[in-house]
């Protein structure tokens, strides 16, 4: 009988340890440091990402694990401080868990995460997304009837001085309504054959030509008129520094912040204003009519 107890207890003990070992939580001592960094923050479906960790143990084991994601991804050589990781088969945020152990058995842990996004590449081309000058002057919808030009503008007219604003939207039908959105980056090019300013080629002029970039917040057209232009967010404004510079492209200008907004608050696109409003002042940039398609305004969105 007693041997019977014996073997019970054994057993016990022997599946007790088998599982802990596959799936019980390991406790860190904070006395070990451990680092882990991945060469990518945002990767795309199929891409692979190079893991890299660091601890303060002279000789360690190491083990990396992927604890969290969509999908399994593939880890290279998990024991190595420096691997990779692949096959990342579905959008979304993966965390990656690197486990040092040193000669006395004790263990230190650090996490890294790795976004694997989707991208979105919008332009406003043609009847992608619409565009409006707002002119305090005479309210001509410049960019539908095919002028090339957002604006940013005090100048005069006519001895009369008056303002522009330009109003723009993206087409983002392909963007889920649930997507959660990674990043975001705006691309404006300046107009190098400006229509309006010097008309010298200078499609920035003007003491303080510093500009904003705000988000619209509601809905708009090109039939809409200088004293009916839609709401913006000023708290969400991004101030574009002014220039010396003739032509001076935008480019990615971090609009995440906004893009997110857009998602709850509706997506009504972007407009541009100068800080000051004193003429004679203008950044001047390409609109969707301009006729070298690759300067037209961009959007790059990263979102899973």
């Amino acid at each position: 009988m007693k041997h019977i107890y014996f073997s019970i207890i054994v057993l016990s003990l022997l599946v007790f340890y088998t599982g802990c070992k596959k799936n019980c939580s390991v406790s860190p001592d904070a006395s070990l440091k451990v680092n882990a960094t991945n060469s990518l923050r945002i990767a795309a479906v199929g891409d692979s990402v190079i893991l890299t960790g660091s601890s303060t143990a002279a000789n360690a084991s190491y083990l990396w694990r992927a604890v969290e994601g969509p999908s399994i991804p593939t880890i290279g050589n998990d024991t190595a401080l420096v691997t990779y990781a692949t096959h990342f088969a579905v959008a979304g945020n993966y965390v990656f868990q690197l486990q040092a152990t040193n000669t006395a058995g004790v263990v230190g842990l650090d996490t890294t995460n790795i976004i694997v996004a989707k991208t979105l590449t919008a332009y406003t081309v043609g009847g992608s997304g619409q565009e409006r000058n707002f002119s305090e002057l005479d309210d001509t919808d410049y960019s539908s009837s095919g002028t090339s030009e957002l604006l940013a503008m005090a100048w005069t007219g006519g001895g009369y001085p008056y303002f522009n604003r330009s109003t723009f939207e993206f087409n983002l039908d392909s963007l889920p309504a649930t997507a959660t959105i990674v990043s975001a980056k705006l691309t404006l090019y300046s107009d190098s054959t400006p229509l309006n300013g010097d008309h010298l080629g200078d499609a920035n002029s003007g003491i303080n030509n510093s500009m904003y970039i705000e988000r619209v917040t509601s809905n708009w057209n090109t039939s809409d008129t200088w004293f009916t232009q839609p709401s913006i967010d000023q708290s969400s404004s991004i101030l574009i520094p002014a220039t010396n510079l003739p032509q001076l492209d935008l480019v990615d200008v971090d609009v995440t912040d906004m893009l997110q907004k857009m998602q709850t608050d509706g997506r009504y696109g972007f407009e541009l204003r100068l800080e000051d409003e004193v003429n004679p002042t203008i950044r001047d940039f390409c609109s969707g009519q301009y006729s070298q398609t690759y300067r037209h305004p961009k959007l790059v969105i990263n979102y899973y």
